[in-house]
């Protein structure tokens, strides 16, 4: 037996060697132009040109005041001390973009593995190397994303560890870097909801017990999810006058945009760092009917076993992440 759990282990270290060589060189070949790249953008207004950056009173206004555009304190801290360590050199601050990433690619394997999740290798170096994913890691204040996922993937990681071996302490460590990755960024702040869908896929039910394990993830997200909407509602758009269309052509545009995710995501082709809002109006009979028959479809996949139920999942996984962004377009 011991013998056995040896060649295990042997087998399994092997694969994460091969997997972190096999990204590490990817990611070196696939953007080593970011290397030489320079500050663009809002480069300037968040890091350069930014008085929080320039003093230690600085950091401590990034945690408690109101005068950063988002409140992602975590992200602005990393901010403020590469900012002390390396100024206006940006190769420094692409080299921590990189290395997020990386690290990202390798949680990935990690999480497809526990999910049991076929060929985890393939998908993790596929994410590591996907061009969707080249404007959270070139651009400097896209950190906010590749940090966020950082600390996600650790609590995704630490969830799925608690759910094999019940160990109070991964599940706080899951709950504390929850709230690492909502103070980097907020776009995960559906992950309460995704731990009822993984109970109910892997159960076919959902327990008492489940409710419960998730109601500090929930209240973590609805305090972080009113400081987020207040910082978009009064610091970054201000009264400024973003949309001024219906909101049912803003709900089919919603759904518009989930498809048009999809779209860049199999056939990332003519890539934009900003792409303009699609004006086209369509008529409500004519998506209604399709979303529907998407959620019908979605809920048969759950309730169907093996690769049916994970396919189900992976769609609302998607589809929850993107509702947060998706809503308060919407409104």
């Amino acid at each position: 037996m011991r013998v056995k759990n040896e060649n295990l282990h042997a087998i399994i270290t092997s694969s994460y060697l091969h997997v972190i060589l096999t990204i590490s060189i990817l990611l070196v070949i696939s953007y080593y132009p970011i290397f030489h790249a320079d500050f663009i953008w809002d480069d300037d207004m968040v890091l350069l040109q930014n008085p929080l950056m320039r003093s230690f009173s600085g950091l401590q206004k990034i945690w408690f005041s109101t005068q950063v555009i988002d409140y992602y304190p975590l992200t602005y801290s990393s901010f403020w001390i590469e900012y002390q360590l390396w100024g206006f050199w940006a190769t420094g601050y692409h080299c921590v973009n990189l290395l997020l990433h990386a690290i990202n690619a390798l949680l990935l394997f990690v999480i497809f593995r526990q999910l049991k999740i076929p060929f985890p290798g393939f998908a993790a170096i596929l994410f590591a190397i996907h061009p969707i994913n080249v404007q959270s890691v070139a651009w400097i204040t896209e950190r906010k994303n590749v940090l966020c996922m950082f600390f996600f993937g650790l609590c995704v990681w630490q969830f799925l560890t608690f759910e094999t071996n019940q160990r109070l302490k991964h599940y706080w460590l899951s709950l504390l870097f929850f709230v690492f990755s909502l103070l980097s960024k907020s776009a995960v702040i559906m992950f309460p909801l995704l731990i009822w869908c993984y109970h109910f896929w892997q159960k076919k039910r959902f327990l008492r017990r489940d409710f419960l394990l998730s109601m500090p993830f929930f209240y973590v997200s609805a305090i972080m999810g009113c400081i987020s909407l207040w910082f978009q509602t009064y610091r970054a758009i201000g009264e400024t006058i973003v949309r001024n269309d219906s909101i049912i052509s803003r709900w089919v545009n919603g759904v518009f945009a989930l498809g048009f995710y999809v779209q860049k995501s199999l056939f990332p082709i003519n890539q934009s760092f900003v792409y303009p809002i699609n004006d086209t109006q369509f008529p409500l009979h004519m998506t209604l009917p399709g979303l529907i028959i998407i959620i019908v479809f979605v809920i048969y996949c759950i309730f169907k076993r093996s690769y049916g139920g994970m396919f189900g999942f992976g769609v609302i996984f998607f589809c929850c992440f993107q509702s947060w962004v998706l809503w308060i377009s919407i409104l």
